[in-house]
């Protein structure tokens, strides 16, 4: 009896363009690109995390009609960049829900 093995792929990706410290300290914006397979809404945060405190800078909704990729750019608020610039160790990170799928992506990764 031969087996059969079905998959259901649900492809989201997500990934943020890598930037320098000094640019992002300056400008604030992190250019984002999401794709699926499948129509599908992602709703994107930008946050600053640092000594164990998150500061959301930035948040988006994205409706893809349409499987495809689209191009999206966050802009982090003056708060945001502050805390950002304030510390060395702070990071900014991306994080997402689309339909099922969540989770966090850095600049450049």
């Amino acid at each position: 009896m031969k087996r059969e093995h079905r998959t259901t792929s649900k492809a989201r990706t997500l990934a943020v363009a890598k930037t320098s410290r000094k640019q992002l300290e300056k400008k604030g914006k992190l250019t984002v690109t999401v794709s699926s397979d499948r129509p599908v809404t992602f709703k994107l945060a930008g946050v600053v995390r640092s000594k164990g405190k998150s500061t959301t800078g930035a948040r988006r909704t994205v409706d893809l009609e349409k499987k495809g990729k689209r191009k999206v750019v966050l802009t982090l608020s003056s708060k945001a960049r502050k805390r950002y610039a304030a510390s060395k160790s702070a990071k900014v990170v991306v994080t997402y829900h689309a339909g099922s799928a969540h989770g966090s992506v850095s600049p450049g990764h």
